[in-house]
């Protein structure tokens, strides 16, 4: 059964149907979503370009696709501890975004999930992290430090494309004759040695 519920300052409401918030009706620009949820679903916040802020409740383990494509004017969001998964384009195209912070929980980062998150400045990766999606940070051309961990087991094609910004890059070893599938910078010297860029490189064993 779908419920509403009324934020603190109405007239902005929640559409929650069993533990999954299916869409933002809100107009407030800041907003911290009910305890108790568990997924943002599909598009639950697709397009809302007046957001500028959001929490979310440690209840949720699944950002869905497209969750928050498109809200241009969001800066800052609060991931919970105990998120797994964050789906295709969740943040697409959100270019105000300053600065997320994964727990040590994530599993998964899907494809094009922070494309076009132009003022995004890093992106540090927890142990826990096994996937960063194809096209995860296309175009982030604010982005100047990578670190991702040893632990990783799939990172998709272009995952860093036209970043072109970077000053740090930390990587597993395994990915050093790869690095062109990931990078749009990537290149080898005649000597073997990697470059991405003007970026400082850090291989893990």
């Amino acid at each position: 059964m779908t419920e509403q519920y009324p934020t603190p300052t109405d007239p902005d409401v929640f559409e929650i149907d069993d533990d999954t918030l299916v869409r933002y009706r809100g107009k407030s620009p800041d907003v911290v979503i009910p305890d108790g949820v568990r997924c943002i679903g599909d598009r639950a916040f697709w397009l809302s370009r007046t957001l500028r802020s959001v929490v979310i409740p440690d209840s949720v383990t699944d950002i869905g696709e497209n969750t928050f494509f498109g809200c241009t004017a969001l800066v800052r969001v609060s991931l919970p501890r105990a998120l797994i998964s964050i789906g295709h384009r969740a943040f697409y195209g959100c270019g105000r975004l300053t600065d997320v912070v994964f727990p040590d929980t994530v599993v998964r980062i899907a494809s094009s999930a922070f494309g076009g998150c132009t003022s995004l400045t890093e992106a540090i990766f927890p142990a826990s992290l096994k996937l960063i999606g194809q096209g995860a940070y296309d175009g982030c051309t604010g982005l100047l430090r990578i670190e991702i961990p040893a632990t990783i087991s799939n990172i998709g094609p272009q995952a860093f494309s036209g970043c072109t910004a970077l000053e740090h890059v930390t990587i597993p070893k395994k990915y050093k004759l790869t690095l062109d599938r990931f990078f749009t910078d990537a290149n080898f010297n005649l000597f073997g040695k990697a470059s991405i860029g003007k970026a400082k490189i850090t291989f893990l064993e």
